[in-house]
């Protein structure tokens, strides 16, 4: 399917209204103590406010629900049955319910054992909708699901580091996920997926280093979710047979899943507990070599470069488009090998805020 002018209001309407909630997220953070405070494993100097994740979600939840009727045929398909017609309210929701949960850490603080249990259930709930029961259902395609859905929500929250990470990551995939969803034929996924890159756009202007506003495990969780249940729609299925369209979302979504391997294999070859937080991550260590916001080129580039090559992938034999993730799987590897032998220290990450330590009397607050 062709992108037409409705796909791009999408992309619009999501970047405009992040650009008007955002701002009233920061400020409702702050009323309600929302706010990141500097902490040993964290990058920034002073207390930050951290709800623009529920600025991302209402903006793309928004700018979907308006403009999705005016989506060439999709309508249509909803009508004639040829596309489930609640498919993309059920990712919404249970994309908000990670939202949700996202909002409980920022706040009180949850568990990882108890934030596993709750992202198993939103992922079931997903998967039920997606994959089905009965006697013709593979029932290996549960626990690769399983493992999609929560590796990759994870991911996402995991690579939010650093400031304009999140934004510029979610722009790019989000537009590639929506190119992907148009060329595999469906309209519903591709709208979605640039209202959710609109969205992470407009957040990315208040993101930007220095940011002024993060987006919390609620906004990390809520766009993890939602590009991972998008992702498993165009090609979970494939999976048992190695399709084209499998190869090509892995590809897309190779980044976050090299992120959050890199970072659990040298902490076990460390012996570091996996779970905890820390400036090890691929992203702190790309920032040694690039100061300021020119550290953010190379993530970009890399999620750039990742989704080209899915939908390249997308369009070849399934033995070639897996011969592509052999490749990518290669260089990113080679990189992992490399970026495991630089060291990382939070002095050097802090010049990238661009922001000296704040006074010890003023650290507890925000200005």
């Amino acid at each position: 399917m062709e992108f037409t002018l409705p796909y791009g209001l999408m992309l619009i309407a999501g970047f405009i209204l992040a650009l008007i909630f955002t701002p009233i997220s920061r400020a409702l953070a702050l009323f309600t103590g929302f706010i990141d405070q500097p902490k040993a494993d964290r990058v920034h100097w002073v207390p930050t406010p951290f709800l623009g994740g529920l600025a991302v979600a209402v903006s793309t939840g928004l700018a979907f629900a308006a403009l999705a009727p005016f989506v060439p045929h999709l309508s249509q398909l909803w009508e004639a049955g040829v596309l489930p017609r609640t498919l993309t309210s059920l990712i919404l929701l249970l994309a908000t319910g990670a939202l949700v949960l996202g909002l409980c850490d920022d706040r009180f603080g949850v568990s990882p054992r108890n934030k596993l249990l709750v992202q198993t259930l939103l992922s079931l709930m997903f998967l039920a909708s997606a994959i089905g029961f009965g006697l013709r259902v593979d029932m290996v395609l549960w626990p690769v699901g399983l493992l999609w859905m929560i590796g990759l929500t994870n991911a996402f929250n995991l690579l939010d580091g650093m400031d304009g990470i999140m934004g510029g990551v979610g722009t790019i995939v989000g537009l590639f996920l929506g190119a992907l969803s148009l060329g595999c034929g469906r309209p519903d996924l591709g709208a979605l997926a640039l209202a959710g890159a609109g969205a992470s756009l407009g957040f990315l202007f208040f993101n930007f280093p220095p940011a002024s506003i993060f987006l919390g495990d609620a906004g990390a969780f809520f766009i993890g979710f939602l590009f991972a249940a998008v992702g498993w729609e165009l090609g979970g299925s494939e999976f048992l047979v190695l399709g084209s369209r499998a190869a090509a979302v892995t590809i897309l979504l190779a980044y976050p899943i090299f992120d959050v391997t890199f970072v659990t294999v040298t902490r076990i070859l460390e012996q570091r507990p996996v779970q905890q937080g820390g400036l090890d991550h691929t992203t702190h260590r790309l920032h040694v070599f690039m100061r300021g916001r020119r550290g953010l080129i190379p993530i970009y580039a890399l999620n750039a470069l990742n989704g080209a090559v899915a939908l390249a992938a997308a369009q070849l034999s399934p033995q070639a488009a897996w011969a592509l993730v052999a490749v990518m799987i290669s260089l990113y590897a080679t990189l992992g090998v490399l970026l495991a032998r630089v060291p990382v220290r939070r002095p050097v990450l802090q010049r990238f805020t661009r922001r000296a330590p704040a006074p010890a009397s003023t650290r507890s607050r925000v200005a």
